[in-house]
């Protein structure tokens, strides 16, 4: 299994450099949360239950969004989402460090951001490669479109999955005290 990841991973380079690229946008936005003035996070509220389905359901409308959206920009929508979620992220460990409940961090949004945050970045890389073909169809560079619409079809199940996983996750075993 690792030999296939990694060797999946050696063919797709450009996937590990857009994911690396999403991922640093999404960590400066969790420092600059974390970093700037202490503001209320809009509409969090402590005691708010969500069941798995309304939390996977809201997953998906931000991919959907940020595939859909994102494909129209070249993925700068995409990094938008991702600044903006990430800016979210920081202010609420600003909060949880201001109150001293960093037990909360590790019990109520690890377990899931582990592989919420993947399965986000999943999407953003797939938003970038409708302007990668179109540039590439440009630059006259051969493109196989059928080997680039299987790989996008296996990263979208693989975001997908991911997403109901952290899902599952979130309702059932992350915990804030």
């Amino acid at each position: 299994m690792l030999k296939k990841i990694k060797s999946f991973l050696l063919l797709n380079k450009l996937i590990v450099w857009l994911g690396l690229v999403y991922f640093i946008v999404f960590g400066f936005a969790v420092i600059y949360g974390f970093f700037t003035h202490n503001e209320r996070i809009p509409n969090l509220q402590p005691g708010n239950n969500f069941s798995f389905v309304d939390i996977f359901s809201n997953n998906m409308l931000v991919s959907l969004s940020m595939l859909g959206i994102g494909s129209l920009t070249g993925g700068m929508m995409s990094a938008i989402i991702l600044f903006y979620n990430g800016y979210l992220i920081g202010k609420l460990l600003q909060y949880l460090d201001l109150h001293d409940q960093w037990l909360s961090f590790w019990t109520g949004l690890v377990p899931h951001a582990v592989l919420e945050i993947p399965g986000l970045l999943i999407f953003s890389i797939i938003s970038t490669y409708p302007f990668i073909l179109i540039y590439g169809f440009l630059k006259g560079l051969q493109v196989d479109i059928k080997h680039t619409v299987k790989l996008l079809l296996r990263l979208a199940a693989l975001g997908i999955v991911l997403l109901l996983l952290a899902s599952l996750v979130e309702d059932y075993v992350s915990f804030v005290h």
